[in-house]
């Protein structure tokens, strides 16, 4: 009984201290690059092939990078075809990871709450987030897909909020 004491104290120290590490920014709250974490360093996972140098050829930071054959090509809250267009990539914890005492979500100045934004208009995003920590070798820009309806909706939605702006 001491033993099972003991363990759930300890894993709610652990739990304590991870939160307050993420509520401080101290570590990313993103789950996937927890576990990506514990992939790589369980060997679960191939470790990344070699970086290029800088001085080679095959390594152009200036190039963005293709993120569209991971997104759909019709939108699926409109049902339209959507097009590509190059958008600059935002790194850093986003502010809406995080939430206040009374667990609402903050959001920075202008700020789309994710969960309505996925809902009402998923593809009206002039620019995407390309994770927690940047890299010299992380690209500045990326090619993803705009709906055009789903820009309309937004500013229709802003323009009915005005607290958002």
């Amino acid at each position: 009984m001491k033993k099972l004491r003991w363990f759930l104290a300890s894993l709610a120290v652990v739990a304590c201290a991870l939160f307050a590490a993420v509520q401080h920014g101290w570590i990313c709250p993103h789950p996937q690059h927890w576990l990506d974490g514990l992939l790589y360093v369980s060997h679960l996972k191939t470790p990344p092939a070699e970086p290029p140098d800088f001085d080679s050829n095959d390594f152009k930071p200036d190039e963005p990078m293709d993120l569209i054959p991971y997104e759909p090509a019709v939108c699926e809250v409109h049902r339209t075809d959507m097009r590509a267009e190059i958008v600059p990539v935002h790194y850093g914890t986003p502010m809406s990871m995080f939430r206040d005492k009374d667990g609402n979500r903050l959001l920075a100045p202008g700020e789309i709450d994710p969960e309505l934004r996925h809902s009402l208009f998923p593809h009206a995003a002039h620019s995407t987030w390309g994770g927690c920590v940047v890299s010299n070798r992380d690209s500045k820009t990326a090619r993803i897909r705009i709906c055009s309806n789903c820009e309309r909706d937004e500013q229709k939605w802003r323009d009915e909020h005005p607290e958002s702006k």
